[in-house]
């Protein structure tokens, strides 16, 4: 009997250590669970930032980009607009010229001007 009601104990003891264990393998699977999960959402928003880093270079080299368009169409602009005050300022000089070719030959009595 004394052997038998060691046995139980031990066997109790036994089954109440292996309950424990069980426990804790369960703590640290659900730890472990929730740092894979940690692990993965900090590699989603890694991810994401990189995304949207990559989105921000793109719109900054676009405005970059326009940038540099708006200021040769700028100066395109600006250098037919001279190319057309020079061509203006040449028909001013040529209209004053005929006026004054007009005038000496109204003077000579000519009747077409």
């Amino acid at each position: 009997r004394f052997d038998r009601a060691f046995g139980e104990a031990g066997l109790e003891a036994r089954r109440k250590r292996l309950e424990e264990d069980s426990k804790r393998v369960v703590g640290r699977r659900r730890r472990a669970e929730e740092v894979v999960a940690a692990v993965e959402s900090l590699m989603e928003c890694e991810m994401d930032g990189a995304v949207m880093e990559a989105e921000r270079s793109a719109c900054v080299r676009a405005v970059f980009e326009a940038r540099e368009a708006c200021g040769a169409a700028d100066a395109r602009v600006r250098r037919e607009f001279k190319e057309r005050e020079v061509e203006l300022t040449r028909l001013r000089v040529m209209l004053s010229e005929l006026k004054e070719s007009c005038s000496i030959l109204r003077k000579q009595g000519a009747s077409f001007c």
